[in-house]
């Protein structure tokens, strides 16, 4: 890859990415999503504009907890009242394999610094379930091959 960046998560938009991969490798945690939309505040980046990238990989370095969470939801009635409600579910560990898998393609709506961890919000391409993984790691550090030039409408 020919950028780094650490710690630079909040440089970057992930609004319109979708997983590539994801593997989880001793206490690393591995990422690759693609079409990231990179800031002019990036340190890479040399534009005083936003740029992008089509593909990137982010590791978690250092990982103390890893959970991988099935989101809950609540459905209203017109009157506000309650039809179905569905707590957050924490999945087993022997899980997550299958499930990384199963994610490929799927859109992420954020990936954020979240108190002293960081939140990977994944929905599934159906949008009848979405997933969040809570992680507990010393750092992130990023990698991508090149920068590109956003569409209009994401400038």
């Amino acid at each position: 890859m020919s950028f780094y960046t650490t710690n630079e998560l909040t440089t970057f938009d992930f609004s319109q990415s979708a997983v590539i991969s994801m593997r989880l490798k001793g206490n690393e945690f591995l990422i690759t999503v693609s079409d990231v939309i990179i800031s002019e505040k990036n340190s890479q980046n040399q534009e005083l504009r936003s740029m992008g990238t089509d593909e990137m990989t982010i590791k978690f370095m250092d990982i103390d907890e890893f959970q991988f969470v099935l989101d809950g939801y609540t459905l209203y009635n017109m009157d506000d009242t309650v039809s179905e409600k569905r707590e957050d579910k924490l999945l087993d560990r022997e899980k997550y394999e299958p499930l990384m898998k199963e994610l490929c393609g799927c859109p992420i709506y954020q990936i954020e610094k979240k108190g002293g961890g960081y939140c990977i919000y994944i929905d599934t391409d159906e949008q009848k379930e979405s997933y969040t993984i809570r992680i507990t790691a010393s750092q992130d550090k990023e990698e991508w091959e090149r920068f590109r030039n956003l569409p209009a409408e994401y400038r």
